[in-house]
């Protein structure tokens, strides 16, 4: 306020004059108030001690003009607005400052992380190869196994073929001995038959009659009868002819016996010569033989009754080998002495009829005796009639079921041969089913040891599932923070797309600097010519001096500022070219961990297909397996878990390889935005350049208006309505060049926004790494499962 009081004091009669010149020279005085202005508001600001070298120099060369008019505080309170500019201009550089030094700090843990990633590559590789060996052991196990199969097999085919050699040798030996027996009894009965007819053709009855005529007539009848009965009595024949067979047999039995009873009896008399006591064997013997001849005259009374069936039972014995006991000989016995009986009372009569033939004496009473005695002797006839009939029926009877025994013997021993062929054939299942069983326990033991190594596999793969489900729980997780990141990355697009506005309306302002830079080209041309003329009039005028000298203050000041700005745009500049090598070296490093996971997932992908291939190979093994092991109803159930559990496994890889292409779709997608923000960047650091080079040029210019300031001469009054006319224009100019420092300052604030847009990208690049992480875990993730599954 002094020095201002002190110009109106100094020249009152310039009123005019002054208000012209401050109107002339408002653009060169604003310059000095804005910087002592923003003096003020940065040693107000708490960031005083961030600008220290800007205020230094700025404070001891600050200009002491006053401006008298209303349009003098307009101009003060815009200086303070662009002081104020320049302040928030100011803690914007010092907050990217500290985003620069963050932005490091996210550098140093990117490459902790690039690191770790390679530590946790190198354990995945290590993985990889014992897994290659684990593969390659069990290959070989299952090699070893197909060819104890195939021996088994072998094996197996060989016993059957054996068996079935051994079942057929049998049969055929047995059928031989089937066959030699079946002749040898042809045989036997045919003899038998031949003896038959040979003993019935040699059996002849025998006539026991008598020569004597008379009684030739009378016996007449009887002999028709006897004739009628030798048919009948053909069949008895046979039934004797077999009973003295079987008598000889007996008796020779029964002298064999007896002999052995002298013996004993001898033996007996020794010892109880020896003995001398009551209790002797002798007695014991004695009483066994009553007991037999006890029981001889009850089975005679007995065998009284049933002589046909004592005749059935000869034959039937006589057939069967003529294995009859001593008993039955003596039944035999008794019926022959019985025939031998009837035989003799016949005899008898006619021997009486033969005596009474030659006595003279009593001729009517032998006639009434011989009458009485023949009318006995047909009851006797009639009742042998009777029972000779009785005995004929009784005889077919026994035919029949002769007949009928016959068909059962011959059933019977077709049964008897078909049993034999089966107890043979049974026989030889029973040694076909010991040695199966032998051969199903051996199955069984082998069986129970592979059920044991499964249900250790079992647990191991019970272990793994649970393992997995837990990893998809992770994985789980990771999707959701994918979807967040996605999220993110939409707005990175937002934000681009903000850029890409904010690159058109930056291209349009471009286009306004270069028309306003063309129309200072043509007022710098007419300010040249003016300046010539003013030489000579700013000689004359030496009040001007001090204006000058204050005008030359705030060149000073405005070099000054301008220096301080060129070291700002310096500095943001070799900041920006830092963060370009920063970024640089990072989307490098982007590059070569995405060339060095394109390899690792190529290389999973083909030993992704090996264990595929290799999980078909242990599926055939497993499908054998349970066929083994269908024989067991408990293991089935098992088969049938670890078969849903295989299932559940293939469904969750298919789920996890779907994720994982989804992956890596996402990941080409990144790498194309970041391709295309970084063609943003190259394109806005172009248009930086530009601006920069805009700015020279203009203080430049300024340069030139201040040596043409300098150069002026002195005028006199005459002169001072041009000097007013050319301080107008200048005031113009410099009007126009406060909009060109505010376009300068909007520039600025675009740097700003670049800067952000590279702590975007940087975050973009932490937000890949991250991705990288999460595709390194998920291959991890799969490759563990493939583990899991491989034993």
């Amino acid at each position: 306020m002094e020095r201002r009081s002190w110009l109106w004091r100094k020249k009152p009669t310039e009123k005019n004059t002054g208000e012209t010149e401050s109107s002339g020279s408002a653009s060169s005085i604003s310059l000095s108030e804005r910087c002592s202005d923003e003096q003020e508001v940065l040693r107000g600001s708490p960031n005083q001690t961030q600008s220290p070298d800007i205020t230094s120099k700025i404070e001891p060369k600050l200009p002491g003009i006053m401006f008298k008019s209303n349009s003098d505080e307009n101009k003060d309170e815009t200086i303070k607005i662009l002081s104020e500019k320049l302040s928030a201009a100011i803690l914007d550089l010092n907050a990217k400052e500290d985003i620069v030094k963050q932005h490091a700090k996210v550098a140093e843990e990117a490459v902790l992380g690039w690191e770790r990633a390679e530590e946790e590559i190198a354990g995945l590789k290590s993985q990889l190869n014992s897994s290659n060996q684990r593969n390659s052991e069990l290959d070989e196990r299952i090699r070893h196994l197909d060819g104890a199969l195939k021996e088994c097999v072998r094996e197996l085919r060989q016993v059957r073929s054996d068996q079935e050699r051994k079942l057929e040798e049998a049969l055929f030996q047995q059928s031989c001995k089937w066959e030699s027996d079946k002749s040898n009894l042809e045989l036997q009965v045919t003899e038998l038959q031949a003896k038959l007819e040979a003993q019935a053709e040699n059996t002849c009855p025998k006539n026991t009659t008598s020569t004597n005529p008379e009684s030739n007539s009378r016996v007449a009848s009887l002999e028709k009868e006897v004739s009628s009965l030798k048919a009948q009595l053909h069949l008895r024949t046979i039934e004797k002819e077999l009973s003295t067979k079987a008598a000889e047999k007996a008796s020779k039995q029964r002298l064999e016996s007896l002999k052995k009873v002298g013996k004993l009896e001898n033996e007996c008399r020794k010892l109880r010569a020896k003995a001398h006591g009551p209790h002797s064997p002798l007695r014991r013997v004695a009483s066994r033989n009553s007991t037999y001849t006890e029981s001889i005259p009850d089975s005679q009374s007995d065998n009284e009754t049933s002589c046909s069936d004592s005749w059935a039972s000869a034959l039937l014995s006589e057939l069967d080998q003529f294995k009859i006991i001593e008993k039955v000989g003596v039944v035999r016995s008794t019926s022959t002495s019985i025939d031998a009986a009837l035989l003799d009372d016949f005899s008898e009569m006619e021997r009486i009829v033969s005596t009474d033939e030659f006595r003279d004496k009593g001729e009517e009473m032998e006639k009434v005796r011989l009458e009485k005695a023949l009318n006995e002797v047909k009851k006797q006839l009639v009742d042998t009639r009777v029972k000779l009939q009785a005995m004929e029926n009784k005889s077919t009877e026994l035919q029949k079921n002769l007949n009928l025994l016959n068909g059962e013997k011959h059933t019977l021993e077709m049964e008897l041969e078909s049993l034999e062929v089966k107890k043979g054939e049974v026989d030889l299942h029973l040694e076909r089913a010991k040695l199966e069983l032998k051969d199903l326990k051996a199955e069984r033991n082998e069986m129970e040891s592979q059920l044991q190594s499964a249900r250790g596999e079992n647990s191991k793969y019970r272990e793994k599932v649970k393992i997995l489900q837990r990893e998809i729980d992770q994985e789980k997780a990771l999707s959701a923070q994918m979807k967040v990141k996605l999220q993110k990355i939409e707005t990175l697009e937002v934000e681009k797309r903000k850029l890409e506005s904010q690159l058109f309306s930056l291209r349009k302002e471009v286009s306004t600097w270069r028309e306003k830079t063309r129309l200072l080209d043509e007022t710098l041309e007419k300010e040249r010519g003016l300046s010539e003329e003013l030489k000579f009039k700013l000689q004359e005028m030496q009040s001007a001096q001090v204006e000058k000298q204050d005008i030359e203050l705030q060149f000073l000041s405005s070099k000054e500022e301008v220096g301080v700005l060129r070291e700002n745009v310096s500095s943001l500049q070799r900041r920006s070219t830092e963060i370009e090598a920063k970024l640089q070296g990072k989307v490098q490093l982007l590059e070569e961990t995405l060339e060095k996971e394109r390899t690792l997932y190529k290389e999973l992908l083909t030993k992704y297909k090996s264990m595929e291939i290799e999980e078909i190979k242990r599926k055939q093994l497993m499908e054998k397996v349970v066929s083994f092991e269908k024989k067991i109803e408990e293991e089935k159930k098992f088969s049938l878990v670890y078969a849903e559990g295989l299932e559940a496994s293939e469904t969750k890889r298919n789920k996890l390889s779907a994720q994982y292409e989804i992956a890596c779709r996402e990941i080409e997608e990144l790498r194309a935005k970041l391709s295309t923000l970084e063609d943003t960047v190259s394109k806005e650091r172009n248009s930086a350049v530009e601006l920069a080079l805009k700015c020279k040029v203009l203080e430049q210019e300024l340069r030139e208006i201040k040596d043409a300031g300098r150069k002026e001469p002195v005028l006199g009054e005459g002169f001072q309505i041009k000097q007013e006319k050319q301080r107008a224009l200048a005031a113009g100019k410099l009007a126009e060049c406060q909009k060109t420092i505010d376009s300068i300052s909007q520039h600025l604030k675009s740097l700003a926004n670049l800067d952000d847009f590279g702590l975007e990208i940087q975050n973009a690049g932490i937000i890949q790494s991250g991705i990288d992480k999460d595709t390194n875990s998920f291959l991890h993730s799969a490759y563990s499962e493939k583990l899991s599954v491989s034993p």
